[in-house]
């Protein structure tokens, strides 16, 4: 081998390491630029999100609404038909009280999910979403006067700010038959429920969401739980 095929054979394999190396740096920052880019179009996203919750026209609006699952006899599927409990409040109506409505519109507006508050005004939001849905019977306050024990369902309660739509409330109080709180944590059950109305198809996921946090919330002191076990 020549002094020349040997410059040229160095040479070449110069140039292959460095083109190696800079198609290796060109990966990385290729994935570091897609990677930075990812990130700014989530958090994009979630300014939206944010951003559509926080111009909610009906802010300051409580929906109670029960979710029926049950059974259909005809397949075995499981069905959810929910149903608005009592119609439409505000939380004027619910809470009497100016400065704890201000506080609870302000954290209820900062994020969409579970609303959880400070342990003093949790336990006072969650006693006035309670009164709202048993009512005010008087047949059902003298029989818990005298301990008496009288036709009752059990479900679980769990305020949430999911708004779901645009014209969504601020404030949504889920209703759940206790029976059902527990098969809803399987996610398997949860990809059997078809909703009788096609607004309502993140419902289920809604649910299994509350399942979940149903397994930390019963063990929660009833001041701070953001989910009760109530009667109706």
């Amino acid at each position: 081998m020549t002094l020349s095929d040997w410059i040229t054979m160095l040479a070449e394999e110069h140039t292959r390491s460095f083109l190696q190396a800079l198609a290796a740096i060109l990966a990385i920052v290729g994935a570091l630029f897609g990677f930075v880019i990812g990130r700014i179009s989530a958090f994009r996203a979630a300014r939206r999100i944010i951003r559509a919750h926080k111009e909610l026209e009906n802010s300051g609006i409580v929906v109670f609404e029960a979710h029926e699952l049950y059974i259909d006899p005809e397949d075995g599927g499981i069905r959810l038909k929910i149903s608005s409990w009592g119609g439409k409040h505000t939380l004027t109506e619910l809470l009497h009280d100016p400065i704890l409505e201000a506080g609870v519109v302000t954290i209820a507006r900062k994020r969409e999910g579970f609303l959880r508050i400070e342990e003093s005004v949790q336990k006072l939001l969650m006693i006035a979403f309670e009164e709202a849905i048993t009512g005010n019977d008087p047949v059902t306050n003298l029989n818990r006067l005298k301990g008496r024990r009288h036709e009752e369902d059990e479900v679980i309660m769990c305020p949430v700010t999911w708004p779901g739509t645009r014209e969504a409330h601020l404030i949504r109080v889920v209703l759940i038959d206790t029976v059902w709180i527990e098969r809803l944590a399987d996610p398997a059950i949860v990809a059997k429920i078809r909703v009788t109305d096609p607004r309502h198809e993140q419902r289920p996921q809604w649910l299994h969401n509350i399942a979940i946090q149903w397994k930390k919330e019963q063990r929660k002191p009833w001041e701070v739980a953001c989910i009760w076990n109530i009667e109706i």
